[in-house]
């Protein structure tokens, strides 16, 4: 029974992308389609003769696979070209789908984003930190960590937490916002109460 599921479904994924409405296939529906193919056991090759395209157009397309769930997301939504969110999840991983918001904001209300607007929005981010800063981000966010896990509610307050930081805490968090050159929230300084 599952050969015949098997095949029912090989000739399903040729008949559409050989059929009259083949070119109109989105780039993410026509890569499941030659992946259930090479799941069957096809070769690129052979798909690539079997729909007449090239084997490097069925390459490149079964990458378009390997998207994660964020980036495949906006690919459907039309954001960005298919073609861009692998280059981008190669590039960058996990920040890739981040990069590519960043680069909507910037563009400004343009419905697709391109390669051009990723390198604006890329050269608008801060440089990349080295390993020794990513270090001491890590050591003084660490003991931070620890305090927000242990917050507690706010007396009187419904809906706020508190948090008890040592003063050396607090120390090293506003060392670590002179590193990264933030402003303190509404030009405020720290407080003690």
């Amino acid at each position: 029974m599952s050969d015949d599921r098997n095949e029912d479904s090989v000739e399903e994924a040729l008949s559409l992308l050989t059929g009259s409405h083949a070119e109109a296939l989105a780039p993410l529906h026509r890569a499941e389609l030659y992946g259930r193919l090479t799941a069957s056991g096809w070769t690129e090759a052979q798909i690539a003769k079997r729909v007449g395209r090239s084997q490097p157009h069925v390459h490149k397309t079964l990458s378009f696979l390997q998207l994660g769930d964020r980036l495949r997301a906006l690919v459907e939504a039309g954001a960005l070209s298919a073609t861009l969110a692998v280059s981008l999840q190669r590039d960058h991983g996990d920040n890739a789908a981040g990069i590519v918001r960043q680069a909507q904001a910037m563009a400004q209300g343009k419905r697709r984003v391109t390669a051009r607007d990723i390198a604006a929005a890329l050269s608008a981010s801060p440089k990349s930190l080295s390993d020794e800063e990513q270090l001491t981000i890590n050591a003084r966010l660490l003991p931070l960590l620890w305090h927000l896990d242990h917050a507690t509610p706010t007396p009187g307050r419904p809906g706020f937490l508190t948090i008890t930081l040592p003063r050396e805490e607090v120390e090293a968090l506003q060392a670590l916002r002179g590193m990264l050159a933030l402003r303190p929230a509404g030009g405020e300084q720290g407080r003690e109460e």
